[in-house]
Formats: structure tokens, C-alpha cells, sequence
């Protein structure tokens, strides 16, 4: 079977996969983030979600490898530094969305 889809159009469909964008999805955010928390406290959680973000960053990297082989990314680029900015990148354009200062912990009771 072939494939008909870009390396670019695989890694934003994984990226997007990611967000908690329907019920199963808002369900494994839910755990993520729970277990994210604990990690706070126990160090072998926090391992785990240090090698969680590892293994995300060497599979963006690796797609940007491979996009090289067919010529979907400038053979200059380089992959690590590429991987690190797709993080900023959605950064930016939660920053976009998000302009406003959060008073959600700052506000007083009953205001």
C-alpha cells in the first residue's frame, strides 16, 4: 500500500493527536497530566516523563531526518535545533490565542 501523505502532514497529524481535542483524547490528556503531577514528587515518574519528552523530540528529529531522503527539508537543517523549535513554534501560536494574564490564582475570594 502507499502512501500518499507528506513527512510534514505525519508529524503535525501526530502532533495534533496529542490534544485533548475529543473525549478519549481529553481522557489521556487527564492522565498525562495527572501523572505529570505526581512526577513532582516521585522521581521515577519524573524519569519517565524526562524520557517521554526525549522520545518526542528524537521522533520529530528523525521525520526531519527522513525529510531530507525526499527532499522535504533543507539538507542544512539541522535536526535537533529543529525539533526544539517546533515546541516554540506551538508556543507562539498558543500565545496568540492565550494574549490575556491568567488571575485564576491572583484573584481574591468572591471576585
Amino acid at each position: 500500500m502507499r502512501h500518499e501523505r507528506s513527512i510534514a502532514d505525519v508529524v503535525c497529524a501526530a502532533l495534533i493527536e496529542h490534544l485533548p481535542l475529543d473525549e478519549d483524547r481529553r481522557a489521556e490528556h487527564r492522565v498525562i497530566r495527572a501523572l505529570a503531577a505526581r512526577a513532582l514528587d516521585n522521581p521515577r515518574l519524573a524519569e519517565v516523563d524526562v524520557l517521554a519528552a526525549e522520545d518526542t523530540h528524537a521522533r520529530i528529529a528523525r521525520a526531519i531526518r527522513n525529510g531530507f531522503e525526499c527532499g522535504e527539508v533543507d539538507p542544512a537543517t539541522d535536526p535537533d535545533v529543529a525539533a526544539t523549535r517546533a515546541r516554540a513554534v506551538v508556543r507562539a501560536e498558543i500565545d496568540t490565542v492565550f494574549t490575556g494574564e491568567c488571575g485564576q490564582y491572583t484573584r481574591r475570594p468572591g471576585t
